[in-house]
């Protein structure tokens, strides 16, 4: 079956017309190349999954932890710092970084006491974990969800990217994940001093503040990346020889 043909049976078009109503609108029609579904088939194919994908979507919340920080600190109107500057700026205030990981724990505890805020923020998880030729994912985003939703192995630090190549589904949490908050990369002086040196294994090179075209796994000089975040994330930018890619905005 191509992939026209599956497309047109599967249902989506309709289900994903476009409404008037806020929930439908962020539907989009899509093609998936016939080349990414052979590697689907295959289980060559890393998700690289990033801001916006479910906390961080107006679904779920009125409005994103960068304008709840902004707000706190009674920026001018006109003041918009980058997200790693704006989390300098909240933790240089007495106990800021503690406190600053307790509105993190606060919003996702207030998401979870919801269950269609936690349903709306979950939805990629959910319809991702349906992909069972998918075992791989790296994200930069804080929460469990993909540990929760699709059952896979959380690698935090440097030591567990060692073990990149374990069976199993896992999912890559460059910048920390809420579980463990002293792994939490959220500052100006966190990406520069925390950031993980992987040059010299196999699975990542580079560091998390610089995302490198070659963060796939080894065996993966034969996957094919999806990449799904924002064009103002945090610390984040893709690069192939000497070319930088940035996702489209």
């Amino acid at each position: 079956m191509n992939n026209e043909m599956l497309y047109s049976n599967s249902g989506h078009e309709k289900a994903h017309e476009k409404t008037q109503y806020a929930f439908c609108s962020s539907f989009h029609h899509f093609e998936i190349p016939d080349h990414l579904l052979d590697q689907l088939k295959k289980g060559n194919v890393v998700i690289f999954a990033g801001a916006g994908i479910s906390t961080e979507t107006s679904n779920a919340f009125r409005c994103t932890f960068y304008d709840e920080i902004r707000t706190e600190l009674a920026l001018n109107p006109k003041n918009k710092p980058p997200f790693s500057t704006l989390m300098s700026m909240y933790c240089k205030r007495p106990d800021g970084r503690r406190d600053l990981l307790e509105k993190l724990r606060s919003r996702f505890e207030y998401i979870a006491a919801f269950p269609e805020l936690l349903r709306a923020a979950t939805r990629f998880h959910q319809e991702i974990s349906t992909l069972f030729h998918v075992d791989t994912f790296i994200t930069t985003n804080w929460d469990d969800y993909f540990e929760r939703y699709c059952g896979a192995t959380p690698f935090v630090t440097a030591e567990d990217f060692a073990f990149w190549n374990v069976p199993g589904r896992k999912v890559f949490k460059i910048h920390g994940s809420v579980s463990n908050y002293g792994s939490i990369i959220a500052t100006d002086e966190d990406f520069s001093t925390n950031s993980f040196d992987f040059a010299s294994m196999p699975f990542l090179s580079a560091s998390s503040s610089a995302m490198p075209w070659s963060a796939v796994p080894q065996c993966g000089t034969e996957s094919s990346v999806i990449f799904i975040w924002q064009p103002d994330e945090p610390g984040l930018s893709l690069r192939r020889g000497g070319e930088t890619f940035l996702p489209a905005g």
